[in-house]
């Protein structure tokens, strides 16, 4: 089955609902300047092979309101670490979902996180800007070459 972007803004919107308690609004301009400098990513592996990568973007202010939510902590009180965590696991839940849209034999790697560049050079199959609580956020799936080589 090949995933959607209407699939992957479903697994957000689910996401922010149900485990973050935070808004998650439409499509925001994709030619303005975004704060999209957390990056979390999570490789989709078949046969110790990656078949495809899932990444969310934000900037610093959303990233410590997710770890905030997620964490139950006070607002203004996410270490580094924390947001880190935080974000890593919102790659893996989403990495996950998508995972099982796309097929069951496949497992995940773990997740990674960084501030500054994204974690894939590859071009994204599937790319939603969306808004959360006014701040941008990104999430993306970007296939290998190998998805769909008969493997």
């Amino acid at each position: 089955m090949q995933l959607t972007d209407e699939d992957l803004q479903y697994m957000l919107t689910e996401l922010w609902s149900s485990m973050l308690d935070l808004a998650l609004d439409d499509e925001i301009d994709p030619t303005a300047a975004h704060d999209l400098s957390w990056c979390a990513a999570v490789d989709i592996l078949s046969d110790d092979v990656v078949t495809g990568t899932v990444m969310v973007r934000c900037g610093d202010e959303l990233a410590e309101r997710i770890a905030e939510a997620l964490f139950g902590l006070p607002s203004g009180s996410a270490s580094f670490g924390e947001v880190r965590d935080a974000m890593g696991e919102v790659a893996n839940i989403v990495g996950g979902n998508v995972k099982g849209v796309l097929d069951a034999a496949t497992v995940l790697g773990l997740p990674r996180t960084s501030r500054g560049e994204p974690a894939t050079s590859q071009a994204p199959v599937n790319r939603l800007l969306l808004a959360s609580e006014g701040y941008a956020v990104e999430a993306s799936y970007s296939a290998s070459a190998m998805e769909g080589a008969g493997r």
